[in-house]
């Protein structure tokens, strides 16, 4: 499969989603004018692939990174069109936690997913008390992803 050249051929704010930050860093208002961008964070390439496979045969836009800062990158450069973020907790870099972080101060009320093969228990342990969107233990059903997506888009 080739790797997706979306972050090549978009610019930001170019899907157009318009939404209005709330004082509390939530997001309000948002309307779709154009297919929800999806942004995985994954440093497992085969994931990643099977993530981009499903997410566009439903008719999401997708913006691949393989580790946290990469990620980060992306979600600055595409910060007013990204709908939700799908984020691997373990990877090596730029932690999750640090990732997550970020992601958050760039958009805040991002709807960010966290998937890992740990437990939830665990994974706040790993990633201390953050605020994560929702949480997917893999391996996770597909329904389950679509679910847990269409609950913040």
């Amino acid at each position: 499969m080739q790797q997706s050249n979306i972050a090549h051929e978009l610019q930001p704010c170019e899907l157009g989603f318009l939404s209005t930050i709330q004082d509390d860093g939530s997001r309000n208002g948002m309307t779709r004018n154009a297919a929800p961008l999806i942004l995985i964070v994954d440093d497992d390439e085969s994931i990643r692939e099977v993530l981009e496979d499903l997410l566009e045969m439903r008719d999401f836009q997708v913006l691949s990174a393989c580790h946290g800062g990469e990620g980060v990158e992306l979600c600055r450069q595409h910060s007013c069109a990204i709908g939700a973020v799908l984020l691997d907790v373990s990877m090596p870099g730029l932690s999750s936690g640090e990732t997550l972080e970020q992601l958050r101060l760039i958009v805040p009320g991002l709807p960010v997913i966290i998937f890992s093969g740990y437990s939830e228990a665990e994974t706040t342990v790993r990633l201390g008390e953050r605020d994560w969107s929702g949480f997917l233990q893999k391996p996770f059903r597909i329904d389950e992803l679509f679910t847990m997506l269409d609950r913040f888009l």
